[in-house]
């Protein structure tokens, strides 16, 4: 029996891989990776594969749905950061509802949303013992 040990990568869907790419890079602090005609940005272990799209899935009900959620430090001031440099906010920070602490969403000027979460202790990603607060 087979066991998966790690995310490989995750395709990133984009309308503008040079935006994506400063973003994520020069604002978020992914490594870039060229392989051939390829281009990762990575974080950690986990590499993304930027790829261009001519328009992204959007759930009109859900306008501030993302791709994926990144881990911060500091909520407060990521936000601020970010907003200084001109990044959308399209969700502001709200006390989290499946795990303990706060997140925001923010809009990638490529075109995907990021989730930046903020853990408030014990919670992390393999704390087991979370329960709904009251």
């Amino acid at each position: 029996m087979f066991k998966v040990s790690n995310v490989s990568h995750i395709t990133y869907a984009t309308l503008d891989m040079e935006k994506s790419l400063d973003f994520l890079v020069n604002m978020m602090g992914f490594f870039r990776q060229q392989r051939g005609t390829t281009t990762y940005v990575g974080i950690g272990d986990v590499l993304f594969e930027l790829s261009k799209r001519n328009q992204l899935p959007v759930d009109p009900d859900r306008p501030d749905a993302y791709l994926l959620g990144l881990v911060v430090d500091d909520l407060d001031a990521t936000i601020a950061e970010l907003t200084a440099k001109g990044v959308a906010v399209t969700r502001p920070i709200w006390k989290a509802r499946t795990f303990y602490g706060k997140q925001a969403v923010v809009q990638d000027p490529g075109g995907p949303q990021l989730a930046l979460r903020e853990y408030r202790e014990p919670d992390g990603p393999h704390y087991m013992d979370w329960k709904p607060e009251e």
